[in-house]
């Protein structure tokens, strides 16, 4: 016979499996972890998160990426600036060694040049000492000016060797071939059409010439002192800018220097040239004004100051001239 089903009745394997799992299901709902030493269940293969370790494995394999990518762009970082800073400090050592280079070469020229020969040295020394009061000591010791080419000419190369001053008259007379070696270097010397024997041998009052015409060029007029009175360079490729040091030719009377390519304004030094009775300044590319040497009453005064836009404002001049050269008499000048 076969017994009736009752209440009391054991579930069947299947109905008890499909219980325990909908159990489980809720304990993973509430947090519970379930108890599975008397359940025979088959564990998930999804870690269930949890306060303690809210990390699942999808977001733990996330994290080691985003941490090894981290790690990969700090050590190129790392190599970059390393690159960066080796790249700098090589720039500086170069920009050092350059330093040093022109503080040998420039800012220590004078010494450098005659460190060969001791006595061109001290030569050197005691003639600068002695043309401070004629030009300044940055130009006197600056490599590529005039006047620290025409002292090194006077220390080095002069074939005169005029000596070290000792008496008011040998210091006139190096100030004088030390200002006529300026007025060589400054007005490009060189490419002069003719030295006139600047820069020979022979006294500075003998660096003339007179030509087929018989006309006078070059530097001289002296007296029984030994002082130059006249310079006529008129026509001969003169360049650059008049040196200051010219005013101090005190006895200068003549000063011709027409039809070159002059620049840049006459100093204002020139005002102490209180001897000066001739001075040609037409034919240039002069510019500024020349009413602060009106009051010297130099006899004739020519310059470029004819014209609608002239170069030159002189209202002393007694002949204008315009850039073409043509000149006209100022008829407002006695």
């Amino acid at each position: 016979m076969i017994p009736e089903a009752t209440e009391s009745t054991a579930m069947l394997p299947d109905d008890r499996e499909q219980v325990l799992m909908r159990l489980k299901i809720q304990q993973s709902t509430l947090g519970l972890v379930p108890d599975t030493g008397d359940l025979d269940i088959i564990s998930l293969s999804t870690e269930v998160p949890s306060k303690s370790n809210p990390r699942t494995p999808g977001t733990m394999a996330s994290y080691s990426a985003r941490k090894a990518k981290f790690m990969s762009q700090r050590k190129r970082l790392v190599r970059i600036t390393s690159k960066f800073c080796i790249c700098m400090l090589c720039a500086l050592a170069i920009c050092g060694f350059i330093f040093s280079i022109y503080t040998q070469q420039y800012l220590k020229g004078p010494l450098r040049m005659l460190r060969k020969n001791p006595e061109d040295t001290k030569r050197f020394q005691y003639l600068k000492s002695s043309l401070l009061s004629v030009t300044e000591r940055y130009n006197l010791e600056e490599k590529f000016t005039p006047q620290y080419k025409a002292l090194l000419w006077l220390s080095k190369d002069d074939p005169l060797r005029v000596p070290v001053p000792t008496t008011e008259s040998q210091l006139q007379k190096l100030i004088q071939r030390y200002v006529l070696a300026c007025l060589y270097y400054s007005t490009g010397g060189p490419n002069w059409n003719e030295r006139h024997n600047f820069l020979s041998g022979m006294d500075e009052c003998d660096w003339n010439q007179i030509d087929e015409a018989g006309y006078y060029n070059g530097a001289g007029g002296c007296g029984i002192d030994g002082r130059v009175t006249m310079i006529a360079l008129w026509n001969n490729n003169l360049t650059g800018d008049v040196p200051e040091e010219l005013s101090k030719l005190d006895n200068l009377k003549v000063l011709s220097l027409y039809s070159n390519s002059l620049e840049g304004s006459l100093p204002k030094t020139f005002g102490s040239l209180k001897s000066l009775e001739t001075m040609y300044l037409h034919g240039n590319e002069v510019v500024g004004d020349l009413d602060f040497i009106c009051d010297n009453n130099i006899t004739d005064l020519r310059a470029d100051c004819y014209g609608t836009d002239p170069t030159i404002n002189c209202s002393c001049c007694k002949v204008c001239c315009d850039t073409g050269s043509i000149c006209y008499h100022n008829l407002s000048v006695k």
